[in-house]
């Protein structure tokens, strides 16, 4: 595995983009290899994914399968990455099968945890990271009290 293509590529994952190349080498030294063959199920929407995966080399399609006939929603190859959700532990949206034979980066929730205690700057990271996810999550759920008022009242003196 070349170390300086794969710190370029785990650089490129939003979760990593503010680490520096020390941390970036931490977590590519701490990344397992591993071969998918064309066809592979290699997560499956509803389930938890037990990894964060980079594509180094081939190519994944990502499916929305939920219904009787799987409705396919892009093809992403070197660089893409798929499983974030394996740091909050909700469930994949998607399922990814391997489109051509495949080589991917993988590195498990157990091993983000053991470099978040270990490094301190790459914990800040999967923090924000994790905050900016909810942020987003919240976006898209309807208040239950009704709509978000535009602007706040007005208060005067003496009003509270």
């Amino acid at each position: 595995m070349d170390t300086l293509a794969s710190i370029d590529l785990v650089r490129n994952v939003p979760m990593f983009s503010t680490l520096t190349g020390r941390h970036l080498e931490a977590i590519v030294e701490t990344c397992r290899l591993t071969s998918a063959r064309t066809g592979t199920r290699l997560l499956k929407a509803g389930d938890r994914p037990a990894e964060l995966s980079i594509v180094l080399a081939g190519q994944v399609r990502v499916v929305d399968d939920r219904g009787e006939e799987g409705t396919p929603l892009d093809v992403l190859g070197r660089g893409a990455h798929f499983g974030e959700t394996t740091l909050d532990q909700a469930p994949a949206p998607f399922s990814v099968y391997s489109q051509t034979d495949c080589d991917l980066l993988t590195l498990s929730r157990r091993e983000m945890e053991r470099l978040a205690a270990e490094w301190p700057e790459i914990e800040a990271a999967l923090h924000d990271h994790l905050a900016r996810r909810l942020q987003f999550d919240l976006t898209d759920v309807p208040s239950i009290a009704g709509p978000a008022p535009t602007s706040a009242p007005e208060v005067g003196p003496g009003q509270v």
